[in-house]
Order: structure tokens, then sequence, then C-alpha cells
């Protein structure tokens, strides 16, 4: 399955020009899409949100 993924994520970064939007941007943008997000794109995090917990499994303990 994994050989499928990357095939298909290379026939998708193939079929996507870099310049596509670039120079036929002759209006506001509106009809422009926004980029697809990638896998390890950086998302911020708050520092001061809680965080949860694990909750401890151990299947001996619940018999």
């Amino acid at each position: 399955m994994s050989r499928d993924y990357e095939r298909q994520e290379a026939l998708r970064m193939t079929n996507q020009s870099p310049s596509a939007g670039a120079t036929s941007n002759t209006g506001d943008g509106s009809s422009r899409q926004p980029p697809e997000p990638y896998i390890n794109e950086i998302i911020p995090v708050d520092p001061n949100r809680a965080r949860r917990r694990p909750v401890e499994q151990n299947p001996r303990s619940a018999r």
C-alpha cells in the first residue's frame, strides 16, 4: 500500500506546476485555491493549554 501511495503522490506532484497560479493572477486571487497542507506542516501549539494525561492501561489490574 505504501508504494501505491508514493506513486499517487508522485503523480499528483508532477501534475501540479509550481508557477500555475503565479503568472495568471490578474484579479484579486479569489478564484485561486489555497495550497494543500503538507503532512509535515508545522502547527503552532499554545504552551499554556492544558494537556490530557495518558490513561494507564494495565489489563491485569482491571480483572
